[in-house]
């Protein structure tokens, strides 16, 4: 997961720098916001979603042991984390709860492997489309010889 962030993180400069290229100078900060925006929008839909998988896996695991019946058991995680609440918790159900929650995280990043599998696509799909590079604009100077 390291390697994966700081492959991300230093792919920012040069998403920016490609999707700015064909852009007229004037319009490099609009350009630059809405890229920022996006991602940031992106961002926040992509933890949404994964969240949501996740917590359902959980729950339907947990449901699905212990019934609706105990409200206790079924529902938020994150009190699991909290050690007062595990020394409620007797040892072999603490086992079980805590190797729910590592399914269904593990099931999350099942589900995170069809992004860049998908990615990989759309990319696939572009062909031999190549960056265009701008012409140099000539100095008056040189535009007279």
């Amino acid at each position: 997961m390291i390697f994966v962030g700081l492959s991300i993180g230093a792919s920012f400069p040069v998403l920016n720098l490609s999707a700015l290229q064909n852009i007229d100078g004037r319009y490099k900060g609009i350009g630059v916001s809405l890229l920022s925006f996006f991602r940031t929008i992106g961002a926040a839909i992509g933890v949404t979603i994964f969240g949501a998988i996740q917590s359902q896996y959980f729950s339907s695991k947990m449901e699905g042991s212990f019934g609706q019946s105990d409200s206790t058991l079924t529902g938020d995680a994150t009190s699991l984390f909290a050690p007062e609440n595990r020394e409620l918790i007797p040892e072999d159900l603490l086992k079980v709860i805590t190797t729910f929650l590592a399914d269904s995280i593990s099931n999350l990043f099942f589900w995170s492997i069809f992004l860049p599998l998908l990615a990989f696509f759309f990319v696939m799909m572009m062909g031999k489309e190549r960056l265009k590079v701008a012409e140099k604009k000539k100095k008056p100077e040189e535009a007279l010889t």
